[in-house]
């Protein structure tokens, strides 16, 4: 069975900090991932938040 290739996500976060964190994309989820869509990631431990796909890439 072929290994498929790792999906990764730049994604915009709602925080003053500069640039965007790069998200791994799980595999049941990356067929819907598309760039300018909202999606929820966790930051830290225990915050979630709801940011922007920026750019999708598999480096």
């Amino acid at each position: 069975m072929p290994q498929e290739k790792q999906i990764f996500a730049d994604i915009l976060l709602p925080l003053p900090l500069p640039g965007m964190f790069t998200y791994l994309v799980p595999e049941d989820m990356s067929r819907n991932i598309k760039t300018g869509i909202r999606v929820i990631v966790q930051f830290g431990s225990k915050k979630v938040y709801s940011g922007l796909v920026k750019n999708i890439h598999t480096s």
